[in-house]
């Protein structure tokens, strides 16, 4: 973050594209931030993305994943911006299945989010299941700022994590535990708190949004659409909210378009929601009934810690 220039324009690095091309791409066109002349409007501008980057570097990301299960009640969007705010240095973020949401510089000097969104499908179709261990797992490996300790860490995980489903979450859990997520936590707590997190992805990161393989994220192409359209397009996440946890109120307030790959997956989507097959959430829970000694649920898990705190 001290590095606006980097930060902000380097998200395709970020994103494991190795070839990146859009139209009106300026990398040259960011001054270095302590010669702003804030008077002028998007100087000011991104003066203010800078401004929140540095407060969640600061603040808010210091609270890694401690307080993404405290309250499930927030919902996809809250758990979304909190993921994606997670310090890289700890490199769960490149664990789950989520899109990437960078900063870049658009047309007349404005900020534009760019939005790499995964396919929204379900992980129950084997070769789906493959693409997303794939993705999830080997783009931790590319990551320059992981440290040697962590990349340690992460590579042993992903000779394992290709296997299946169920080695994916093994090799998470395990992840979790060596970068010492909840090391502050009594030792029955934090195991508890790794159970509820890993069910938490399970059912409402993976279940909900799915996966794309990395040879389709490599070679997509950006769409730029309207605000609202994505808005209108895939409206389980409130995109306005999240871009203001992200980039700050007054960046959020002056975004009117974004850069995205797979929009006709969003199409698809909103398609399919309009008449949903089988409600995903019944689905999770019935196929952990067929299971004797299966865990008890993340709903449950989350019941009985409210309970206690309460």
């Amino acid at each position: 973050c001290e590095d606006f220039y980097s930060y902000a324009c380097g998200g395709f690095q970020i994103n494991h594209f190795k070839e990146f091309t859009v139209n009106e791409y300026v990398l040259e066109s960011l001054p270095d931030i302590s010669t702003l002349d804030l008077t002028i409007p998007y100087k000011k501008l991104y003066h203010d993305f800078f401004i929140s980057c540095m407060k969640y570097k600061n603040g808010g990301v210091s609270k890694l994943l401690y307080d993404l299960c405290q309250d499930h009640n927030n919902g996809l969007t809250d758990l979304i911006a909190d993921i994606l705010m997670i310090h890289p240095q700890r490199t769960l973020s490149r664990l789950m299945p989520l899109f990437d949401v960078t900063m870049e510089v658009g047309p007349k000097k404005t900020l534009i989010p760019t939005v790499s969104l995964p396919k929204l499908k379900s992980l129950h179709a084997e070769d789906d299941s493959r693409n997303f261990y794939e993705r999830s797992c080997r783009s931790l490996t590319e990551m320059e700022a992981i440290d040697k300790k962590n990349k340690t860490i992460i590579q042993d995980a992903y000779k394992k994590c290709l296997e299946s489903r169920n080695e994916y979450f093994k090799n998470l859990e395990k992840s979790i535990f060596l970068l010492q997520i909840f090391e502050h936590l009594p030792e029955f707590k934090k195991m508890q708190k790794i159970k509820q997190t890993l069910d938490f992805i399970e059912l409402s990161i993976i279940d909900e949004i799915g996966s794309i393989s990395a040879d389709e994220l490599e070679n997509s192409k950006y769409d730029t659409v309207a605000l609202n359209w994505l808005k209108s397009a895939y409206p389980k996440i409130e995109w306005t909210k999240l871009f203001t946890k992200l980039f700050g109120k007054e960046v959020a307030e002056s975004i009117t378009n974004v850069r995205l790959t797979h929009s006709t997956y969003l199409e698809y989507s909103e398609d399919s929601n309009s008449e949903p097959d089988v409600d995903l959430e019944n689905q999770y829970y019935n196929s952990k009934a067929l299971k004797e000694d299966e865990p008890e649920s993340a709903l449950q898990s989350f019941q009985k810690v409210l309970d206690l705190e309460n």
